[in-house]
């Protein structure tokens, strides 16, 4: 075996661990929650036995098509899946595409630079991008599975494997709903790359693929995701993107029809607050100091981060703005792209072409150097902290609670019975056919509660008469960090 290939699965083992470490973990240490894992497991549950899932678990208590929330058909293909891996088992599907991904960027590098070890700078540098580590830090999300998709793609772009394109096309569109307006800019990104001198072929390949990704949004999010119920992703546009428009086609409209508002929320938060006032220019720095500066020497690769910019930073929800959550991760495949790209140029011009080494490297020590400030003042938690993503904190070591002991309780929990629970219990217990989040009821038969630092706790004793529960178990857990007591309860609905 070539020494390269050694040296490549030694990375992806390394990385394999890393990510695992912290994905994992946090769903040991009952860091995850009901949004999102929570309700993918309940999904994952119900295609498992066949049954189309109603999602349960918004805290209003609102009940909702799976689809009409989440158009990812992906979803039903990792339903097997369950029954080898269970709770844990969309948190392995992601750390296995992250890596998967990494493999697709180390191909696309080594067709592209033809070299030995510049590929391998290429993939670690990749794996250091903090989007990975800020959507590991949170649960589970299709669009992650969906990026790693992205390298794939551009390989088989540049090989002229078609029949494989098109099924990593296919595979993204199916991920999530808006993926498919992402494929049209990321197909104008390979055109420009390719050159517009020969336009006349693209209307071979390219452009169908283009107009269908556009045609498949459109009829999703217009279409199919409204008639499933509650508006769907329609929805979600008009509340997100309320100042430009409440449809698809009118937030594109309001878009170009105010170019100067669109281009002063890409830097400034819209409405102004003092707690997200520095997230869109925090979104901007970390880009340039991951490698983003080889998007200059490559501007194809600009036009397919257009789709998501916009989606960030026109947002209304300043959850979009900034680096935390699963929000940044299509920007990881992207600048790994640039980043090849610049090496190849650097190559192909003799007077530089000695600095294609040292170039890498800088970029990569820059990769790590901006995650290991990200990582280490809390930027890439939702909850300001290192608890989910810092493998170096004890805090990530340490739950608040004891684990075995509540790993007990829960298993004491009837499989078949509707329950209530509190957020961060939601991705042990989503397995069944009715779960709600506490304090939403209805008809749940059992209150299975843990007083948390993050979950919106209600105490039992509070509820209105009428409600009628018995304590069925209790304990009390002092945090070994901070040295607060939280409580967990088992209710039980009396006759």
């Amino acid at each position: 075996m070539k020494k390269e290939n050694i040296i490549l699965i030694y990375i992806l083992a390394i990385f394999g661990i890393v990510f695992s470490l912290i994905s994992l973990v946090n769903q040991y240490e009952f860091r995850t929650y009901a949004l999102d894992l929570g309700m993918f497991n309940q999904a994952l549950y119900d295609f498992a036995h066949l049954k189309l899932n109603y999602f349960s678990l918004y805290p209003n208590g609102t009940s909702l098509n799976y689809f009409a929330d989440h158009f990812s058909l992906i979803t039903v293909l990792y339903a097997p899946f369950y029954y080898l891996l269970r709770t844990y088992t969309l948190l392995v599907i992601q750390i296995l595409a992250i890596l998967f991904g990494g493999a697709g960027i180390y191909q696309f590098a080594r067709h592209e630079t033809k070299s030995r070890y510049l590929p391998l700078i290429v993939i670690i540098q990749f794996f250091g991008i903090w989007g990975i580590y800020s959507a590991l830090a949170f649960d589970f999300h299709n669009n992650v599975v969906a990026a790693m998709f992205v390298p794939w793609l551009a390989f088989c772009y540049v090989t002229g494997r078609r029949k494989l394109f098109v099924l990593f096309f296919v595979l993204i569109l199916i991920s999530k709903e808006n993926m498919a307006l992402w494929l049209v800019f990321i197909m104008l990104g390979l055109m420009l790359g390719r050159g517009l001198s020969r336009w006349r072929r693209f209307f071979r390949f390219e452009i169908p693929l283009l107009l269908f990704a556009a045609v498949y949004f459109v009829f999703v999010i217009g279409l199919f995701m409204p008639a499933l119920g509650n508006d769907g992703g329609s929805a979600v546009l008009a509340n997100r993107y309320a100042p430009f428009g409440n449809s698809a086609p009118a937030i594109a409209v309001g878009i170009v029809s105010h170019p100067g508002q669109t281009l002063t929320d890409l830097f400034e938060s819209s409405p102004p607050t003092a707690q997200h006032a520095d997230d869109k220019e925090g979104l901007h720095v970390m880009v340039l100091t991951s490698g983003g500066l080889a998007l200059l020497a490559a501007p194809s690769y600009i036009v397919m981060l257009i789709p998501i910019y916009l989606q960030k930073m026109l947002s209304v929800d300043p959850a979009l703005w900034g680096v935390t959550g699963q929000y940044s991760i299509e920007f990881v495949p992207i600048i790994s792209l640039a980043f090849t790209a610049l090496l190849v140029k650097l190559k192909r011009r003799k007077l530089v072409a000695r600095w294609q080494y040292p170039a890498a490297v800088i970029i990569m020590v820059m990769t790590y150097g901006s995650l290991s400030y990200a990582i280490a003042n809390g930027k890439l938690s939702m909850w300001k902290n290192d608890d989910n993503v810092n493998l170096f904190s004890s805090s990530h070591w340490r739950s608040s609670v004891d684990v075995s002991a509540v790993n007990s309780y829960l298993a004491a929990v009837p499989p078949d019975a509707a329950i209530s629970v509190s957020s961060s219990l939601a991705p042990h217990l989503s397995f069944r056919d009715k779960i709600y989040q506490y304090p939403v009821i209805k008809d749940a038969q059992y209150l299975v509660l843990m007083q948390d630092k993050r979950d919106n706790f209600v105490d039992p004793r509070s509820l209105p008469q009428g409600w009628r529960f018995q304590v069925v178990a209790h304990n009390s857990f002092v945090d070994p960090i901070d040295g607060q007591i939280h409580q967990f309860w088992i209710y039980k609905r009396s006759p």
